[in-house]
């Protein structure tokens, strides 16, 4: 039972002790070792040189052929299915390049972490119910760019671990979750061409079909990348405020001297 507080009573109780209060964590945070990369942990040194050397080179083609990779995608799901069973394996290749180079620079400490976490998981579930639902709707050799698709996303999930480039990726995320905006419209509208949906359940009178389930994890696809896409422009933000002062100190050096 509470009693109200009475200040006669004041005078009798004891003086109240000094109390002092520290803050601790109840697990150790993380650590990882940033440099390691998957490339360094693959090649030897003399073949590292070699390949950062080939990367500083052609590195201006990877945004090209990954847009030439984009371009065909979109063809394919415009064209007829006839072109696009032809255009399909080209628009495949091309995903492969940029997919390469973006997984070389992958920082596997870093994947460690990710790899555990609900944030890696579940958009891999999401991708990896599109590779199989949209494999069996297409019955093709568009399937061959479906599983470029799956690949590319599946690097997607693990651009937390670069540090750098974040112009790039957000560009990149803004453009994939465009592309599959535009998916989802043309399979909802039918415009896509020789699709086989079928019903997954049939309960009181609803249905769901192979349609619905595509519609709807292309859309969280969609999602994540616009996630991505905020993620990275708040850090350009961030970047951004943080050199602002030391121009401005660097400027009244300047004018001091």
């Amino acid at each position: 039972m509470i009693l109200p507080f009475d200040n006669s009573e004041l005078h009798v109780l004891p003086p109240v002790p000094a109390l002092t209060y520290e803050t601790v964590l109840c697990m150790e945070l993380p650590a990882f070792d940033p440099v390691p990369t998957l490339r360094s942990v693959l090649l030897k040194p003399p073949h590292l040189q070699r390949f950062a050397c080939f990367l500083r080179k052609t590195g201006w083609l990877t945004m090209t052929i990954y847009g030439c990779g984009l371009i065909l995608r979109i063809v394919v799901c415009s064209v007829p299915a006839p072109i696009g069973r032809l255009v399909s394996p080209w628009a495949a290749v091309l995903h492969i390049p940029p997919c390469i180079v973006f997984a070389a620079g992958i920082r596997v400490e870093f994947v460690k972490l990710i790899l555990s976490a609900f944030d890696f998981w579940f958009p891999f579930a999401a991708n990896t119910m599109f590779l199989v639902i949209f494999s069996c709707v297409l019955r093709d050799m568009r399937t061959l760019l479906v599983i470029a698709v799956w690949i590319a996303f599946g690097c997607s999930f693990l651009q937390e671990t670069y540090f750098r480039d974040s112009r790039n990726i957000a560009m990149s995320a803004f453009v994939e979750a465009s592309l599959l905006v535009l998916l989802m419209g043309s399979i909802s509208l039918n415009v896509m061409d020789d699709l086989h949906h079928s019903n997954l359940i049939i309960a009181g009178g609803h249905t769901l079909s192979t349609k619905d389930v595509l519609i709807n994890v292309i859309g969280t696809m969609a999602t994540l990348m616009m996630r991505t896409m905020y993620r990275r422009v708040k850090l350009i933000k961030r970047q951004k405020k943080m050199k602002a002062p030391r121009r401005n100190h660097w400027g009244t050096a300047v004018l001091l001297l």
